[in-house]
């Protein structure tokens, strides 16, 4: 933990600077050879392992940790798309058309 964050600051942390200090951690894990498979199993673990610590309500902790991948997946889509790196569906084949 940060020694110069006092109690108070710590308490009033916004979901963004939570999220910037996990992202700080998963690139000092990476850059001392942790493989990205295994920080991402880590984090999902250690999210459920929280949730089902801190709540009796299994169900809703799962749907918390899905929440997260769901935010994830989206805003991921989302910079792809700004990118211009989506991939175009394919066309609709015609119907009674063969496909080689």
């Amino acid at each position: 933990m940060d020694k110069a964050l006092d109690k108070e600051a710590l308490e009033n942390l916004t979901m963004e600077q939570i999220l910037d200090r996990v992202r700080g951690q998963v690139k000092r894990l990476l850059d001392r050879g942790a493989s990205a498979p295994d920080v991402t199993y880590a984090l999902a673990f250690v999210a459920t392992e929280l949730g089902l610590l801190c709540s009796n309500d299994q169900a809703g902790v799962v749907a918390v940790v899905l929440k997260g991948v769901s935010k994830a997946s989206s805003d991921y889509a989302s910079s792809m798309d700004d990118k211009g790196n989506n991939e175009q569906p394919p066309e609709k084949v015609p119907d009674g058309a063969t496909i080689h």
